[in-house]
């Protein structure tokens, strides 16, 4: 079993105005990171429901398109946050592939995020402060007690910076990272 910081036991709430995004892709760094029972999984037979990640993501920067559109709807998106949740397993599923989390993590280290990474020392900590461009969709939430209003959920995440190879493939002969507008 893997070792996950549990001290903080709250997902998503915050003392924060809940703004919501409209469908694009921002600039974001993970700023919370913890582990949470996933309250719309079935009971186990042991009674307790699955465990789930749960990051809270919080817009660092804005493309100018972005600021005016936050202008216009008389709102601040400069912090505005998201919040993502996936399953704890880490491996293959049975559709073929691998489970979110473990793209999740691999794309990380992909980046130079979490070198060392071992899934039995696996500390939610080690997500803090990594920033990517994630994809916010907005949409009309199914379940729970906020069933029928709008929510944000992230769909994707991409990295900052290209990769190498991808850098290449564009630019021939250039093998050094470079910033994306996002």
């Amino acid at each position: 079993m893997a070792v996950i910081n549990l001290n903080q036991r709250k997902g998503g709430s915050s003392d924060k105005e809940f703004i919501l995004l409209p469908s694009d892709i921002y600039r974001m760094k993970v700023t919370k990171a913890v582990v949470e029972e996933n309250r719309f999984a079935d009971v186990q037979k042991d009674g307790t429901r699955p465990q789930q990640l749960v990051l809270t993501w919080e817009v660092t920067q804005l493309t100018d398109e972005q600021k005016e559109a936050a202008e216009e709807a008389g709102e601040d998106w400069d912090t505005a946050a998201v919040w993502q949740r996936m399953s704890l397993y880490y491996g293959p599923i049975r559709d073929g592939g691998v489970s979110k989390l473990q793209a999740f993590i691999d794309q990380l280290r992909e980046q130079g995020y979490l070198a060392d990474f071992d899934m039995d020392l696996f500390d939610t900590d080690d997500l803090l402060g990594v920033e990517q461009r994630v994809n916010v969709e907005k949409y009309i939430k199914s379940q729970g007690e906020n069933a029928g209003k709008p929510g944000n959920k992230v769909v994707n995440v991409l990295p900052v910076k290209r990769s190498r190879k991808a850098t290449a493939a564009v630019r021939p002969g250039v093998v050094e990272e470079e910033e994306l507008p996002f």
